[in-house]
């Protein structure tokens, strides 16, 4: 990544976090014929249908937008979704809430870690998925449980992600006590 700002303590910094792969075969997905998009796909889970956004970020994301964040109970239908049979590798989830055209709010299930509090390549699928849904603009603040993150989806097809680090404590490094 990139130093873009700095205040005090207080730093930015912009990482490229290359080009979405939006074919069900990037994912990958197990479905009759590949797709180019999985936009608002309907996938079964159980005897419930859920519309799923799925693309890859170097590695497989799957975006489910809901109403009510919540309400999703991410330890029941996490590892269900990870795990669900049209996700040969597994995947990466994430349930995504609109609350406008700039900001979405975000909760996280890791591919083999579950409950996350965040994740960059989480929070540009998400970015991405809201704009393939028509959604959101390309620029916009992804809310996760870790803290906020700006994702651009820009022009030239690249994603960026940028990030606040805060020094919170300062020391001193005694290298030749011994």
């Amino acid at each position: 990544g990139r130093l873009v700002s700095r205040q005090h303590l207080r730093f930015e910094f912009e990482f490229d976090m290359g080009r979405p792969d939006l074919s069900s075969l990037a994912v990958p997905m197990a479905l009759d014929r590949p797709l180019d998009q999985v936009v608002g796909y309907p996938l079964h889970l159980g005897g419930d249908m859920l519309e799923v956004t799925c693309l890859s970020m170097g590695n497989p994301q799957c975006v489910i937008f809901v109403r009510n964040l919540e309400s999703v109970d991410l330890s029941e239908i996490g590892p269900l979704m990870e795990h669900h049979p049209v996700f040969p590798d597994r995947a990466n989830v994430e349930f995504a809430r609109v609350a406008s055209r700039d900001e979405l709010e975000i909760r996280i299930w890791e591919r083999g870690a579950g409950h996350t509090l965040s994740s960059g390549t989480g929070s540009c699928a998400s970015a991405v998925a809201a704009v393939l849904n028509g959604l959101t603009n390309r620029a916009v603040t992804v809310r996760t449980e870790g803290g906020a993150l700006l994702v651009v989806w820009r022009a030239d097809d690249t994603v960026t992600l940028t990030a606040t680090a805060e020094v919170i404590y300062q020391g001193r490094w005694l290298a030749n006590l011994a």
